[in-house]
């Protein structure tokens, strides 16, 4: 006699990863022209790199319809303007229009998106090229959630330039240590590396969780090297969370690829570790981060942040999780994926007073492609993480 067996078993998200693109070093000259455009006006050397090389890709003869959607932002507004100028003559080469939209302000990016798709649109996908190199975190995020709602419509393709040079330098690193600490978790002014100063916490409506009463809040926090915007946010989503970080946060530490800045893990280590000590009154190994809540990913591959966070998210379905995204802009798109396919999570952040334009970046680095082509397909996959499965074994 033959029976079938069955197995049920879940789908796991290294299942899934495997299906996902891979980054991609690209040179100027294989850059293509996409139909819609969307870019950030920030102050960084970097910001218009992506926009030159597209006005070179410009064909003259060609007769497709192209827009451009340019997120601004209310901080550093004067810095931000400089770099105006060489993005729409750029733009201007090959875009038939520029929409501004309010970078800060999530629904309206949304809501641009979807119009720019709309009208772009022709019965075929359309090909959309976001370029992250002067995005902010919740730029990205408000980004990624607008394409989500039309991505049966469009191919993707993530485009970043890096910059040359990041602050803080290893040479003040080296010098003073310490020092470089306690810059990163006071809050700061001018003269202080990144930015300095906290305005109001802020959730995004794009992304704002299902949460249950009287279910404990956690926090997945993907930090940056100041500390201020990631405490604010902390004490904003409650005191348990707040007094004790070492036991209600998850922490996304960044790791850079290049061994020549792996320095900058470290020392990202230490000022949590610092704030952790400082916020619950913990001592010696009670604010050292272990395997148990931490965990370091590359600041380059986005499937790392990815992994991490669906991983560790399906480990709270009892809890009311918040992630607080404020590392590199490709650990923000990871952050982005997984947020889509998990929207019982929310999202809270906190913009700086000010960005210390002069001791942010410098330069122009490598420039990388991220081609997810069909979007829905990829979100749908991973949707499918965690998912239920059947086999049946004959016996």
């Amino acid at each position: 006699m033959t029976g079938q067996l069955g197995v049920v078993g879940a789908r796991e998200v290294n299942d899934i990863l495997g299906l996902l693109p891979d980054l991609e070093v690209v040179a100027d000259s294989s850059i293509a022209l996409p139909q819609l455009f969307i870019l950030a006006l920030g102050f960084e050397d970097r910001a218009p790199s992506i926009a030159r090389c597209l006005r070179t890709a410009a064909n003259d003869g060609e007769k497709i319809r192209r827009s451009c959607l340019l997120g601004v932002y209310d901080t550093n507004p004067l810095d931000n303007e400089r770099n105006r100028g060489p993005i729409y003559e750029a733009v201007s080469e090959f875009a038939d229009h520029i929409v501004t939209v309010n970078a800060d302000r999530p629904n309206d990016v949304s809501v641009a998106i979807r119009r720019e798709v709309s009208v772009l649109f022709g019965g075929t996908r359309i090909e959309v090229a976001f370029d992250i190199s002067a995005a902010s975190q919740n730029y990205i995020l408000s980004v990624m959630s607008g394409l989500s709602l039309v991505s049966e419509k469009i191919n993707l393709t993530i485009l970043y330039t890096e910059a040359a040079e990041y602050f803080p330098k290893k040479s003040k690193f080296d010098d003073d240590v310490g020092a470089l600490i306690e810059d990163a978790v006071i809050l700061g002014d001018r003269n202080v590396h990144l930015e300095y100063g906290v305005q109001d916490v802020e959730g995004n409506e794009l992304y704002a969780g299902i949460f249950e009463e009287g279910h404990p809040n956690y926090v997945i926090a993907i930090p940056t090297f100041r500390m201020a915007r990631i405490m604010r946010c902390l004490n904003a989503i409650g005191e348990q969370v707040a007094g004790s970080p070492i036991d209600n946060v998850f922490w996304i530490l960044g790791r850079p690829p290049a061994l020549e800045n792996s320095w900058r893990a470290d020392y990202l280590l230490s000022i949590v570790e610092t704030m952790i000590a400082r916020a619950s009154g913990a001592v010696g190994e009670e604010c050292r981060l272990s395997g148990e809540n931490s965990v370091f990913c590359s600041t380059l591959d986005y499937k790392d942040v990815l992994a991490e966070i669906l991983k560790r998210s399906d480990t709270l379905i009892d809890m009311n999780v918040t992630v607080i995204n404020m590392g590199s802009k490709m650990q923000a798109i990871g952050a982005a994926l997984a947020l889509l396919s998990r929207q019982e999570m929310a999202v809270t952040s906190a913009r700086p007073t000010e960005y210390n334009a002069a001791f942010y970046s410098q330069g122009e680095g490598c420039k990388w492609r991220l081609r997810f082509a069909a979007f829905d397909y990829i979100l749908a996959r991973l949707g499918e993480v965690s998912a239920l499965t059947y086999s049946t074994e004959q016996s």
